[in-house]
């Protein structure tokens, strides 16, 4: 199983939503779109974290994520677990988190336009995060790539 996560952002705010869907139909994605939404909350360690998503149609998932050897955030572990999504979920995570040693970081929610390719997935994201508006355009590997395939 490969358990990295390759992936690499770009700060958005100045490139407008409706150009970049343009753009991906222009390039052919249009049949590959996808649109998310999400809270997210965060807990830190060190150099690694937990992030705590409750999605669409409330379905909740954990992910754990920790820099490599290589020191970046190009190449990072990731382990994604699904969880219940009970009323309770967003307490007991944070308590598991807590009894861990991972310190409550932050909370957002977030807004996606994804489009998948045979390599990697293409994302225009907006996240609200103490009432403050930051856009994001991420690029990730597709899983099971190696990391040669995936970086070239």
């Amino acid at each position: 199983m490969n358990n990295y996560e390759i992936e690499t952002k770009y700060k958005a705010d100045e490139i407008d939503i409706h150009d970049f869907k343009l753009l991906m139909i222009e390039y052919g994605f249009r049949d590959e779109f996808k649109y998310a939404e999400s809270t997210d909350y965060y807990y830190w360690k060190d150099e690694t974290f937990i992030r705590h998503r409750i999605g669409n149609g409330r379905k909740s998932e954990i992910t754990v994520k920790a820099i490599t050897e290589q020191k970046n955030n190009l190449i990072r572990l990731e382990e994604n677990i699904p969880v219940d999504s009970a009323p309770e979920i967003i307490t007991r995570v944070k308590n598991m988190a807590n009894i861990l040693g991972f310190t409550n970081s932050f909370e957002i929610f977030k807004m996606a336009q994804i489009y998948k390719t045979d390599s990697c997935v293409i994302a225009y994201y907006t996240i609200y995060k103490n009432k403050q508006t930051y856009s994001f355009l991420e690029i990730e590997a597709n899983e099971g790539l190696s990391q040669e395939k995936a970086l070239s």
